[in-house]
């Protein structure tokens, strides 16, 4: 039986794969929220979940690692569309791209090197 096979006769395997997404999801939601707020934005969490989503398939598409550029780019976009200001749009984007992109990059790099140093690689 392949993979598919067994993830699509187990509800538990199928709830698994789509609960930890929308946590996934909902998680970077909650980021790019947060990030709004800590700079005095005051836009409503389904504007910001409609400009997170239209964004994140913007950067996807995007011929950029990790859609460098493109996902600023689309939610600085979304979130003046939204009536947000463009002095508070931008650093709470560029906070949300560090915590969420550049930040995580360090401790990933070194659980590389470890686990290339145990010979897990």
């Amino acid at each position: 039986m392949s993979g598919i096979a067994t993830v699509a006769t187990n509800p538990l395997k199928i709830l698994s794969l789509f609960g930890g997404s929308l946590l996934i999801t909902m998680s970077y939601v909650f980021a790019l929220w947060y990030s709004i707020a800590a700079f005095g934005g005051g836009i409503g969490f389904v504007a910001v979940t409609a400009v997170y989503l239209a964004g994140s398939a913007l950067a996807q598409v995007a011929p950029t690692p990790g859609g460098i550029g493109a996902a600023e780019a689309a939610l600085n976009a979304g979130l003046t569309a939204f009536g947000l200001d463009t002095s508070t749009a931008v650093p709470a984007v560029f906070l949300f791209r560090i915590g969420t992109f550049w930040f995580p990059i360090f401790p990933g790099y070194l659980a590389y090197k470890r686990l290339d140093s145990q010979g897990a690689l």
